[in-house]
């Protein structure tokens, strides 16, 4: 297996990686457009350069939290499939981080240790793996799979 980098990522106190080559880049929020009668984890619409970006909530998919103010959140602009653009918001963006592709372990693998048995019901299909790195416990998503879920559901 090879080294990756991955674009780390925090919600809440939980660590959460994406692979730097899905990333376009990273910025804070803007002044978003509501979306009448989308899903609740949709944030809204937003303009940059003339690309109207999807801004998903991930911390509310993937925990289960409130909203909260996005005027503190971070948004991570995702590599865009066909015409779709899709922004994830986030509370704070890490650095990228190195780690050995066969570091994480696969969601529901039966020898990962017990930690990392975090229950994730609305996103666990776009959780790919777990790895514990200094200590703690990493999360990888698929912003594939993502996108995916908010382009069938929104």
């Amino acid at each position: 297996m090879s080294l990756k980098k991955y674009c780390s990522f925090w919600i809440e106190q939980h660590l959460f990686v994406i692979d730097s080559l899905k990333v376009t880049s990273v910025r804070g929020m803007g002044a978003l457009t509501p979306v009448p009668g989308s899903r609740q984890d949709i944030s809204g619409l937003l303009n940059i350069r003339g690309d109207i970006y999807l801004v998903f909530d991930v911390g509310m998919a993937l925990l289960g939290r409130r909203s909260t103010k996005h005027i503190d959140k971070q948004l991570i602009l995702l590599r865009h499939e066909a015409d779709e653009f899709l922004a994830i918001s986030v509370d704070l963006v890490g650095e990228i981080m190195d780690i050995w592709e066969d570091d994480f372990h696969p969601p529901g693998q039966p020898d990962h240790p017990d930690d990392l048995n975090m229950e994730l019901p609305v996103l666990a299909g776009c959780v790919s793996g777990y790895s514990v790195k200094n200590n703690i416990l990493v999360t990888l998503l698929d912003p594939q799979k993502i996108s995916q879920m908010v382009s069938s559901e929104a």
